[in-house]
């Protein structure tokens, strides 16, 4: 989860954005890669979203591309800023 949906991924590994923000979602939809925002509405269940991300990962595992690798957003720092 990145929280505010930050649209920064990783060259190497694929990043997942999972979200659960109905505000993210409606801010920020192409960005992300899963949506669980209704388990907060009680529109789906814990294990309904835990198999929506479990289905991504398989996906992303097998060859499907991450939003952010579709965009474009392939950067990120090799050492935490601030430090």
């Amino acid at each position: 989860s990145t929280g505010t949906c930050n649209r920064v991924s990783n060259p190497i590994s694929p990043v997942l954005k999972v979200t659960s923000n109905p505000r993210t979602v409606a801010r920020m939809k192409e960005h992300l890669d899963v949506d669980v925002s209704d388990i907060l509405t009680r529109g789906m269940s814990l294990r309904e979203a835990g198999d929506r991300i479990v289905d991504a990962i398989v996906a992303v595992a097998n060859g499907k591309l991450t939003t952010a690798e579709v965009t474009g957003h392939l950067e990120f720092a090799p050492i935490p800023v601030g430090l």
